[in-house]
């Protein structure tokens, strides 16, 4: 579940909204790493370095007035920047309980740029 995050990415910081959540997102890099690797989820440790890459290597290791996070995010700082960034390579993720799917489909624009279209598809039964 906790892929979810790195599952419903679209791009340039915009998720997939599924219902009242912002459309606006992408998350907290250092917090999404440090999660990974407390489940063993190499995509969500590279979709974090992903996270990283696009905020042009800022770490972003402050967090607020949360010592804790701010503490944890510098002490697994060498570890995050030597993680390949990559954004999850699944076609589709189906979620039974909600009955919910997203589906991605690269396609080529114009300028023979890759690009990635995701769709969002609720199931009712």
């Amino acid at each position: 579940m906790g892929e979810y995050i790195a599952r419903s990415y679209v791009g340039n910081g915009w998720v997939v909204n599924f219902a009242d959540a912002s459309a606006i997102g992408g998350g907290d890099a250092p917090l999404i790493y440090r999660f990974g690797k407390a489940v063993n989820s190499k995509e969500m440790e590279s979709f974090a370095a992903y996270l990283i890459q696009q905020q042009n290597g800022n770490l972003g290791v402050g967090a607020g007035r949360d010592i804790f996070r701010t503490l944890q995010s510098i002490a697994y700082n060498k570890e995050m920047i030597n993680v390949t960034p990559a954004l999850p390579s699944a076609p589709y993720t189906w979620y039974p309980q909600t009955e919910f799917c997203y589906v991605k489909k690269k396609t080529t624009s114009l300028l023979q740029k890759e690009v990635s279209i995701m769709k969002a598809i609720t199931i009712t039964m």
